[in-house]
């Protein structure tokens, strides 16, 4: 249904679940998104109601729902907003996400995206040049974050291609993965990612002769003052752009509709003329690989293309920051975890976090049956913040699963086998395989609920228990009339004796040695 500023406030009323799609007029993304709503409406069933209002015209509902994004859809439940999502979301997606607010949703009439190109963009993985779809200018678009020390190697890769080769600069952009929240960018590294990103973009789109310029500087330190003035990009232009939704923001959405619609999450991800392609399929993170695999794509190749380049891997991150993997000597804890206990790969049922290296990889997923990996860089806020999430995990579950620690800028061999290319990434392994892997930080809580969806089996009742403890009786008082007061009624059937015995079964399981558990019960007369 079609909705207004007017006729908002009553649609809500009449609906305790209700789905409001934001959207403006000539917004791409929002006439995919409109599709498959409708779809979402009629096979649903009237489990929950769907509504779409024009964002530009309904300034009332746009200001009081905060919609700074095309498309968003607002969620309410009860007339109270619950969650928001801004940008294209498949299908799938909006399905998952809506099941995780309304669990007992029916979804077995949903049809989901079909996999032929005429309902959704391509996403096969290409194999051999005759494969790329061809066209008269190609563009490869390689989406990053600007602190990904493999994100920072695609930006080296395609640095050395154009300056080697200034006219097939015109078939390369460099594009980013952000997210939006609550009308701001951020980014998976937290806020100074999140600002590189936004002055790269603005960088790209209004002062395009100085782009590479900047990206060469960058790549050294990743030092932006030194970079702006090396480049002679104008400071004045470059704060106007990150100052106006109308331009930064706004460039910052084309990205983000582009990565939303190929559900692009890691950096880097290539797109050559709308298919997802990988580079290793072509040689690696090459100078040759990547100009070989951009001249797949035109339809009759240009001369550059017989141009040869180097062959020789790029490195990854900040060339001035850059260290090899550990590949002997003892381990000593990066600088983030001098302060945590740590144990030794080898160690049975560690109750502490292992740090883990190239080198001690293969002996950790060896020895240890349930094995969680985290990967992380050192100047990683959220990381740090995980820390201690897997710290008080692997205290809690005793050696049930063994938690691994590995700084993913110095151990590149894992780190590219199993593309650890944002932080904190989670890797978890049961008997040697990887089953599943998780991004961005989560609590313990949240951690705990990952690990029992992929091992049921795991002993959660074992949560708790940091240390075995020794045999403690908890004293159970005998409940009189002088003790109760003015209460006229109670017997050995009472409810609030029933959740008192409750209650002290939990704290004879949970106690921790030498506290005292007080439990205190108010009875409040009306």
């Amino acid at each position: 249904m079609e909705l207004n500023d007017s006729s908002i406030n009553s649609t809500l009323a009449g609906n305790s679940f209700f789905v409001l799609d934001a959207y403006k007029p000539g917004c791409e993304p929002c006439q995919r998104m409109n599709a498959s709503l409708s779809e979402l409406s009629v096979e649903l069933g009237g489990q929950i109601a769907f509504g779409r209002i024009n964002a530009l015209v309904n300034r009332k509902t746009a200001e009081r729902c905060n919609i700074t994004s095309y498309p968003t859809l607002i969620i309410f439940k009860n007339e109270t907003v619950i969650d928001k999502k801004k940008g294209f979301g498949s299908k799938s997606r909006i399905v998952s996400h809506l099941l995780e607010l309304k669990p007992d949703l029916n979804t077995s009439l949903v049809i989901l995206e079909k996999t032929s190109a005429a309902s959704k963009p391509s996403t096969k993985v290409q194999k051999n040049c005759s494969d790329i779809k061809k066209t008269e200018q190609p563009m490869l678009e390689a989406f990053i974050v600007s602190y990904c020390p493999f994100g920072l190697q695609m930006q080296r890769v395609l640095l050395g291609i154009v300056s080697q080769i200034p006219d097939i600069s015109q078939n390369i952009i460099v594009r980013y993965i952000i997210e939006m929240e609550d009308g701001n960018v951020t980014s998976m590294h937290g806020q100074e990612e999140s600002d590189e990103n936004l002055r790269q973009i603005c960088i790209r789109e209004e002062q395009p002769d100085k782009y590479w310029k900047y990206i060469s500087c960058f790549l050294k330190s990743g030092n932006s003052s030194q970079c702006l003035r090396t480049a002679a990009v104008s400071e004045a232009s470059l704060s106007g752009c990150l100052g106006q939704e109308s331009r930064g923001l706004k460039y910052a959405m084309d990205d983000l509709n582009k990565t939303q619609q190929f559900d692009i999450t890691g950096s880097p991800t290539l797109l050559l003329n709308g298919e997802i392609v990988k580079e290793s399929d072509f040689g690696g993170r090459t100078e040759q690989a990547l100009k070989n695999l951009l001249c797949c794509g035109f339809a009759a190749r240009p001369d550059f293309c017989s141009t040869n380049l180097s062959t020789e891997k790029a490195k990854t991150g900040f060339t001035s920051k850059a260290k090899k993997g550990d590949i002997g000597g003892p381990v000593k804890a990066p600088k983030s975890l001098e302060t945590m206990p740590l144990a030794e790969v080898g160690e049975k049922n560690p109750a502490r976090p292992v740090l883990v290296t190239d080198r001690t990889m293969n002996k950790a997923l060896q020895e240890y049956p349930i094995f969680v990996l985290m990967g992380f860089a050192d100047w990683c806020g959220y990381c740090q913040m995980m820390n201690a999430t897997v710290q008080e995990l692997s205290r809690e579950l005793q050696g049930q699963v063994v938690f691994g620690l590995m700084d993913a800028e110095k151990n590149n061999q894992t780190a590219e086998i199993y593309n650890l290319f944002s932080y904190p990434r989670l890797l978890i392994f049961l008997n040697g395989s990887l089953i599943s892997t998780q991004s961005e930080y989560k609590s313990s809580s949240e951690l705990m609920r990952v690990l029992k969806e992929n091992i049921p089996n795991l002993d959660k009742s074992r949560c708790g228990l940091a240390l075995p403890l020794p045999s403690l009786s908890i004293r159970r008082q005998e409940v009189t009339m002088d003790m109760v007061g003015n209460i006229s009624d109670i017997d050995g059937n009472d409810t609030t004796l029933k959740y008192l015995e409750m209650i002290l079964d939990v704290a004879a399981v949970n106690r921790t040695t030498g506290n005292t558990i007080n439990i205190f019960i108010l009875n409040i007369d009306d």
